[in-house]
């Protein structure tokens, strides 16, 4: 499966996992274990600076505490 840029909803992140919403419901699911801790951070800034101008702001991009 292909998404364009402009489709992404927002970046979530967790100890765990990165959350790349496609739809605010529908997420990939990266596991962090997947990357060494200095890809994550590189991969989750790149990909937060590729967001269009909707999903850019932290509070849509930080994942809520619960």
């Amino acid at each position: 499966c292909r998404y364009a840029w402009e489709t992404i909803e927002r970046i979530a992140t967790t100890p765990e996992h990165i959350f790349i919403y496609v739809t605010p419901i529908t997420a990939l699911i990266v596991p962090a274990r997947a990357l060494s801790a200095a890809e994550r951070d590189a991969f989750v800034e790149a990909a937060r600076s590729a967001l269009p101008a909707h999903a850019s702001s932290p509070a849509a991009n930080e994942w809520a505490a619960r």
